[in-house]
């Protein structure tokens, strides 16, 4: 009873302009409550239902985003809110943001890349999170020292992978990203920029460091991820995938959804938030890979 009923007011809210959203979150208080807060477990639980909640399609959110941004209150509110720290990026501009503790130049990067440069009303930007600690635990952290090269398929339609260690995964556990080096001795961070400028000479998005700005608003996720949301609300659109694998639903059920839906009921519109990747492959390990052709780029620095 309680899915069917989430799934109607989810299908109204979605379909609503703000003035509308405003009427239901009132005159719905009784139902709106579970699926703003304790309802949490009802949305990761069904595919569905999570991808109607948090998804809007791109030609969707960037309507959305031209009409909000003409809406002052709406603005004022935003910006009240965060006391007026709106990265700058985003003060004068709108942008398409990918969210990353460091920008490489995987598959996932240059679809980002490729999409947005196709859609050509948005300005690319990277958030980055150097500050962030380096773990061997998380899988998208431990790819940036343990380098994927997709070079053919196999038998069973899976990739044929080659891979390449750059750091020393010991010495760099624990320490801040930006404080990784390379088993040569560079930085990580620089590594990978370098890398990225390597494929794409004319740099394709920009790169901002949003270390100092999230750690402003909270040393854990789920105190930063709600002001990091309330930016797509009026400034950006965030491009992303979150998956509801064993891997991440808990970050999805204790961090992302709820802070999702504090700023939806906060601003009576919800962040604008577009699937970066098909959600049927999201989690396909191909997104973290880079193709076989960059791979001497990486050896020639091991020399």
């Amino acid at each position: 009873m309680m899915k069917q009923t989430t799934a109607a007011l989810l299908r109204r809210l979605r379909f609503s302009s703000k003035a509308e959203s405003a009427k239901i979150l009132i005159a719905d208080k009784a139902v709106i409550a579970p699926v703003l807060s304790a309802d949490v477990s009802s949305i990761v639980s069904d595919r569905k239902i999570f991808d109607d909640t948090i998804y809007t399609s791109l030609e969707v959110a960037w309507e959305e985003l031209l009409q909000r941004r003409q809406d002052v209150e709406l603005v004022k509110k935003v910006e009240d809110f965060l006391c007026g720290d709106v990265p700058e990026p985003l003060k004068d501009h709108p942008a398409a943001v990918l969210f990353r503790n460091l920008v490489t130049p995987n598959y996932e990067v240059r679809r980002f890349v490729s999409l947005i440069n196709g859609y050509g009303k948005l300005r690319p930007l990277a958030f980055e999170y150097t500050a962030d600690k380096f773990t061997s635990n998380n899988e998208l952290k431990r790819m940036l020292g343990k380098m994927y090269f997709a070079h053919s398929l196999g038998r069973k339609g899976g990739m044929n992978l080659d891979s390449i260690n750059v750091i020393d995964f010991v010495a760099s556990d624990g320490k801040p990203i930006k404080d990784v080096k390379t088993t040569w001795g560079q930085s990580l961070v620089d590594f990978h920029h370098d890398f990225l400028k390597h494929c794409y000479p004319e740099m394709p998005l920009e790169l901002f460091d949003a270390s100092k700005w999230l750690k402003g608003k909270g040393k854990r996720a789920i105190d930063y991820y709600s002001p990091f949301f309330t930016l797509f609300i009026v400034h950006g659109i965030l491009f992303e995938n979150m998956m509801l694998d064993e891997k991440e639903l808990a970050f999805a059920k204790n961090v992302f959804v709820p802070a999702f839906l504090s700023v939806w009921k906060e601003f009576g519109v919800k962040p604008l938030i577009v699937a970066l990747e098909p959600t049927d492959i999201e989690g396909d390990k191909f997104w973290m890979c880079y193709p076989s052709a960059d791979m001497s780029y990486v050896q020639s620095k091991m020399l």
